[in-house]
């Protein structure tokens, strides 16, 4: 019974970190799409700021990508601290404004999430049951490893039996 209720804990888990993880791959989409606003606003000023913020999203956003690909914590964290280099120069370039309120409070949310979210996944992957955490996949890999472990003359045996038992089942109906 514990077996049955650790399993249901971890697959309770991993569904949420998947969803989280689809959650923050759209965050990062999002971040990419903001792009096109820095880089518009560096073709109508001409300030270099913007084509910083631009290399830096970029940045952000292939490290949280491949953070939440690869569930790689370093590349999380290195994701997480871009996102608020980037919001930091949001702040220095556009002042208290609604753009990088927004970045501050969602992306920054969603990058801490990740950062979690991987840690979770290595605990995770190393309990028993990884990825699935199945209980019948559970008993039917130790009755294998039961099989394997027995000679081939017991196994023969037990499947001559196995047969033997089907087969009077039948005449008896």
């Amino acid at each position: 019974m514990e077996l049955e209720e650790e399993y249901a804990r971890n697959r309770t888990a991993m569904k949420n970190i998947k969803n989280q993880d689809t959650q923050c791959f759209i965050v990062y989409a999002l971040n990419l799409i903001f792009i096109l606003f820095m880089v518009f606003y560096f073709a109508m000023t001409g300030r270099y700021l913007y084509l910083i913020i631009c290399l830096i999203t970029i940045c952000t956003s292939v490290t949280g990508f491949f953070s939440v690909y690869k569930k790689s914590t370093p590349l999380a964290i290195i994701s997480a601290s871009l996102m608020a280099a980037e919001i930091v120069l949001l702040f220095m370039e556009l002042g208290f404004s609604l753009i990088p309120l927004f970045g501050f409070g969602v992306c920054m949310y969603y990058a801490v999430i990740n950062v979690i979210n991987c840690k979770k996944y290595e605990w995770l992957s190393q309990q028993d049951g990884f990825p699935h955490f199945e209980i019948h996949q559970k008993m039917y890999e130790m009755e294998k490893t039961q099989w394997t472990i027995k000679d081939p003359y017991t196994q023969r045996k037990e499947e001559i039996e196995k047969r033997n038992s089907d087969s009077d089942g039948m005449e008896n109906l």
